[in-house]
């Protein structure tokens, strides 16, 4: 349905900011994230050789980065949650488009509804096996208030019983 794109500059501030919240995680706690990530998603999936424009305009200058890998691997899409920073005088001349990650899942929702409640399914069994916070309470954590909303109308038509008996014969 789609593929994730990263480059080696977003891995790195996105890792920066993980250790920077959680000083006491271990390596595999930071590090196993930035593995995880490019064995999920390949190597063929980062963008590089992209240069930096500096005759452009940014309404943050530190995501230069991200606009200019986003123009260089042609995206489609770009997902942020600083969609402020991609407001660009002249936006409508981008190759892509800007969307939150709650956006997003929601366009993801409209193209494919089964899919979402599939995947609600198979998170349902993994959330409460955590004892923490229910799928839709994680994802309004998170920030997707709107994609909680949905995630939280699909956990009601499913069977719930059903489910946790397959997962636990």
């Amino acid at each position: 349905m789609f593929q994730v794109y990263w480059t080696e500059d977003i891995m790195a501030e996105a890792l920066y900011h993980r250790r920077r919240k959680n000083p006491f995680l271990a390596e595999h706690q930071v590090g196993g994230i930035r593995r995880a990530i490019v064995e999920t998603f390949g190597d063929h999936s980062q963008i590089m050789g992209y240069t930096i424009d500096r005759g452009r305009n940014y309404p943050d200058v530190l995501d230069a980065h991200v606009h200019c890998a986003a123009v260089h691997g042609e995206m489609d899409i770009v997902i942020t949650a600083n969609h402020q920073d991609f407001a660009f005088d002249d936006d409508d001349d981008l190759s892509y488009e800007v969307y939150t990650a709650d956006a997003f899942f929601e366009l993801i929702d409209d193209s494919k509804p089964t899919l979402v409640r599939t995947v609600t399914q198979e998170q349902l069994v993994y959330w409460v096996a955590r004892k923490g916070k229910a799928l839709p309470e994680a994802l309004r954590a998170a920030g997707a208030e709107q994609f909680a909303e949905r995630i939280r109308r699909h956990l009601q038509t499913l069977d719930v019983g059903r489910i946790f008996a397959a997962t636990n014969p």
